[in-house]
């Protein structure tokens, strides 16, 4: 698996996350001219976090259908 910068190794999301943090602190004490990099840093945090999250988003689509056809069953 790589990363959205394509090397090999895949960072965690609480690693991306103190990099947020350092990049934010960053942007707060040197300007304006940081701000892209936190742009950046803001999307890699959402991609890390619908990663994570994913397999459960998942889940809960099939739990829903699944309880539609029972509802639609049971009306049946």
């Amino acid at each position: 698996m790589t990363d959205s910068l394509g090397y090999g190794y895949p960072y965690t999301l609480p690693e991306i996350e103190q990099a947020h943090e350092l990049v934010a602190r960053i942007a707060v004490q040197h300007g304006a001219v940081y701000l892209p990099l936190l742009d950046r840093m803001e999307r890699e945090v959402v991609h890390a976090r619908r990663q994570v999250e994913g397999p459960a988003r998942a889940q809960s689509v099939l739990d829903g259908y699944a309880k539609r056809r029972r509802g639609e069953a049971a009306s049946s």
